[in-house]
C-alpha cells in the first residue's frame, strides 16, 4: 500500500465527495466501455494487419472492429460525463479533445462496418453467377431442377444424365459418386474479376485503415489517461453504491502520525458479499495494538476464526490506504508501508522442496523484506515439522520481530506456551453438552482448549474406536 498520508488523504477526499453526492445514478451498462476502450486500443497496438491474399480481408475486418470499438467507447464515455459531470476541468478538457478528434476522424472516414466490408458496386458477382446458371438450365436438354452450384461456383450435374449432350463449353473439374462438377470460360471470367476487385478493395482498405490507426496513436496517451480516470470513477461509484445499499457499518479511517502509533479497530468486520443470503452473518471484533505492542499471539481451536480475523484486518488496512472507507465503527491506524501474509504451505516435488522448506523460505523472504512500518500476518508457522522444532522456530521469529524489525504483527498458532506483547484467543464455548460452539469473538488471554477430537469424529467422520 501507499504509505504517503498526503496521497491517501487526497484519494480519501475524492471518495468522500463521491460518497456524499445525492443525485447520482448507477448505470453499470456504461462501465464495461472502459474495459473495451483499453482492450481495443492495446489490441491495435500489439497486432498488425496481415497483407497476405488469404488473410488480409479477415485481418482488416478485425482491426476495423478494434478502431470502431474505440470510437464507440469514447462517445459513450463523453455522453456519460455530460450527464453526471464527474470529470474535473483538466480531465474534461482531455476528454473533449479526444472526442472532437474522433468526430473529425469519423467525418473523414466511415465507421460503418457494413460500408467498409461491402466489396461490390452495382450488380454483384452473385447476381452474375445466378444469371449464368439460369441461362444454362434453360438451354439444358433434360430436367435441370437438380442442377446447382457448389461452394466454389462449379456447376454440379447429376451422373444420371448422358454427358455427351452437355455443352462443349463446359470443362470437367472433379467427380463424385452422385455428380460431376464443371466450370466454363464465363464462370472463370466472373471469378477472376471477383478476385481482382476483392484484392483492389482490400488494398484500399489496408492503406485507409493504416492512416486511421496512425492518427489514433497520436492520442494514445490521452486515451490511456481517460481510461484510467474513468476506471477510477467506476470504482468510486461502485464502492459508494455498495456501502449505501449493503447495510454494513462503515467509517472513514484516521491515520496517525507515525508507524509506532497505536492501532485501533473497533467493530471490525469482513465485507458481506452475501447480504441477501439468509446464512450470511458477520461478527464484529475489536483489534487493538497499544503503542508498544509488536507481536500479538492469536490462539484458538480449529475453525474458530483465527485466519479470518487476520484477513479481515489486512483487507481493511488495504482499503484504508486506497483512500476508501472501512468496515468498522472506528479505525485508527499508523501508515503501513507493506503487508506480508504467510498462510499455508505446499511442497514442490519437482524441485525437491518439502513443505517445511517452503514454509521457512517464505518466512525468510518476509523477514528480509519487512521494515518497522510493515504489518505481518503469520498463520501457524512450524506446522509442517515436529512440535518441538516448530515451537523453537516460532520463538525465534517472534523474538526477531520484537527486537530487530519492531513492526506490528499477528501470529496465529496452536502452540499454547508462546508469549508475545499481547496474547489473544478466539473464543469457543466448550460447556455445551453436544458440541463446542464458536462465538467468533476475540478475547484477551491464551487458549488451552482443543476441539481436534470433536472435528475428527463428528465433522470428518473418523471412526470412534481410533480415538
Amino acid at each position: 500500500p501507499n504509505s504517503d498520508i498526503r496521497i491517501i488523504n487526497k484519494k480519501m477526499e475524492k471518495f468522500r465527495k463521491m460518497y456524499n453526492k445525492k443525485n447520482w445514478k448507477i448505470n453499470y451498462e456504461t462501465f464495461p466501455e472502459n474495459i473495451s476502450l483499453m482492450d481495443n486500443i492495446n489490441l491495435i497496438r500489439k497486432s498488425h494487419i496481415k497483407q497476405s491474399l488469404n488473410t488480409m480481408e479477415t485481418s482488416i475486418k478485425k482491426h476495423w472492429c478494434f478502431v470502431r470499438n474505440v470510437f464507440v467507447s469514447i462517445n459513450k464515455i463523453y455522453e456519460w460525463n455530460i450527464e453526471r459531470k464527474f470529470f474535473d476541468t483538466k480531465n474534461d478538457s482531455i476528454l473533449s479533445q479526444v472526442y472532437n478528434f474522433f468526430q473529425i476522424l469519423s467525418s473523414e472516414y466511415t465507421f460503418d462496418e457494413h460500408e467498409m466490408t461491402n466489396k461490390t458496386s452495382g450488380k454483384s458477382f452473385k447476381d452474375e453467377f445466378d444469371e449464368y446458371l439460369l441461362e444454362f438450365k434453360n438451354n439444358f436438354p433434360f430436367d435441370a431442377s437438380k442442377i446447382a452450384y457448389d461452394k466454389n461456383y462449379n456447376i454440379e450435374i447429376p451422373n444420371q444424365y448422358n454427358h455427351d449432350y452437355i455443352n462443349s463449353n463446359l470443362f470437367l473439374q472433379s467427380k463424385t459418386k452422385k455428380c460431376n462438377r464443371f466450370t466454363s470460360v464465363k464462370i472463370n471470367d466472373i471469378k477472376t474479376r471477383q478476385i481482382f476487385q476483392e484484392l483492389t478493395f482490400n488494398e484500399e482498405c489496408y492503406y485507409k485503415l493504416n492512416k486511421i490507426i496512425e492518427k489514433c496513436f497520436m492520442y494514445y496517451n490521452e486515451i490511456k489517461h481517460i481510461s484510467k480516470v474513468f476506471g477510477e470513477y467506476d470504482m468510486l461509484i461502485s464502492y459508494s453504491y455498495f456501502l449505501k445499499t449493503s447495510g454494513q457499518q462503515s467509517c472513514e479511517p484516521t491515520f496517525l502520525t507515525n508507524s509506532e502509533s497505536a492501532l485501533e479497530a473497533y467493530d471490525l468486520t469482513f465485507i458481506d458479499c452475501k447480504k441477501n443470503d439468509k446464512e450470511s452473518f458477520l461478527i464484529p471484533n475489536d483489534i487493538i495494538f497499544d503503542k508498544n505492542d509488536k507481536v500479538m499471539i492469536l490462539q484458538g481451536d480449529n475453525g474458530s476464526g483465527k485466519s479470518s480475523i487476520m484477513r479481515t484486518l489486512a483487507l481493511n488496512i488495504l482499503l484504508a490506504h486506497s483512500g476508501l472507507f472501512v468496515f468498522a465503527s472506528t479505525f485508527n491506524i499508523p501508515p503501513v508501508s507493506s503487508i506480508f501474509c504467510r498462510f499455508g504451505s505446499n511442497d514442490r516435488m519437482l524441485n525437491g522442496i518439502s513443505s517445511f522448506i517452503d514454509e521457512v523460505e517464505h518466512m525468510d523472504r518476509i523477514l528480509k523484506m519487512a521494515d518497522k512500518s510493515s504489518l505481518l500476518f503469520i498463520d501457524e508457522l512450524g506446522q509442517t515439522t515436529n512440535s518441538k522444532a516448530g515451537e523453537t522456530l516460532c520463538r525465534g521469529v517472534i523474538k526477531y520481530i520484537q527486537s530487530d524489525l519492531k513492526c506490528k504483527s499477528i501470529f496465529a498458532t496452536h502452540y499454547h506456551t508462546l508469549k508475545g506483547s499481547k496474547n489473544m484467543r478466539m473464543e469457543t464455548n466448550t460447556e455445551l453438552p453436544k458440541a463446542p460452539f464458536y462465538t467468533y469473538k476475540l478475547k484477551l488471554g491464551s487458549n488451552t482448549s482443543s476441539n481436534a477430537s470433536y472435528v475428527s469424529l463428528n465433522i470428518c467422520g473418523i471412526p470412534k474406536r481410533i480415538f
